[in-house]
């Protein structure tokens, strides 16, 4: 699967980073809300969960970038009994970059200055027939 988004360049070498991929609005459809009652909730059109699991693939091979998915424009927060949950966005990125939630707000900032529309293909799914005895 082909999927357009955005790249931004990361000039601190200490992230572990060389780029961000943001996707936009590419999953207008799509809100994380935050655990209520030990409960995450996603809520997706069958495209976008499809996309999204071309992210996460992208996001499993690629031990240089990570993937930014923004909350939705428009999003509105979920009623539950007496209070409202915003939904959240999303950072997805392989354990082995020594991303640390601190670096974050840092990165997102340093998004703002430069960035160009590339187009990323996920891999294929794994084979069924494929073997879990598979070591790298």
């Amino acid at each position: 699967m082909r999927l357009r988004v955005t790249s931004h360049p990361i000039v601190d070498p200490g992230s572990g980073l060389s780029r961000i991929l943001s996707t936009g609005p590419m999953l207008r459809n799509t809100f994380v809300y935050p655990p209520n009652d030990q409960i995450g909730y996603l809520n997706a059109s069958r495209a976008d969960l499809l996309r999204l699991g071309a992210l996460f693939r992208v996001a499993a091979t690629s031990s240089h970038s990570a993937i930014f998915i923004p909350v939705p424009p428009g999003a509105l927060p979920r009623t539950f009994a007496d209070y409202h949950i915003h939904p959240l966005p999303v950072l997805l990125t392989r354990e082995g970059t020594g991303l640390r939630p601190s670096d974050w707000p840092n990165l997102r900032h340093g998004m703002r200055r430069a960035s160009a529309p590339v187009q990323v293909t996920a891999p294929a799914a794994r084979s069924p027939d494929r073997s879990d005895d598979i070591h790298r």
